[in-house]
């Protein structure tokens, strides 16, 4: 489980500066009783690239409006050399 949360901490901090998507995606899945939202990048070439998760209650407006906030500051960092 520690993986897990380890790997999951990584994927919705990394740095997206260097894609060049094209389409956001943003749905649902509901697992038993759990509802994960996720969002999905599309990229020039058509590559999905997963960009966040959150669970949430429903796939109400306040939960999906949540979920990509840092989006804009992962696609704008800085990066360090010319």
């Amino acid at each position: 489980m520690v993986g897990t949360r380890r790997r999951l901490a990584e994927l919705v901090r990394r740095d997206l500066s260097e894609l060049k998507l094209v389409e956001l995606l943003l749905d649902g899945v509901h697992f038993a009783e759990h509802l994960v939202l996720a969002v999905v990048g599309i990229d020039v070439d058509r590559v999905k690239h997963p960009l966040g998760l959150r669970k949430g209650a429903t796939e109400n407006t306040s939960a999906s409006k949540a979920l990509p906030e840092d989006l804009p500051e992962r696609s704008h960092r800085t990066r360090a050399g010319p």
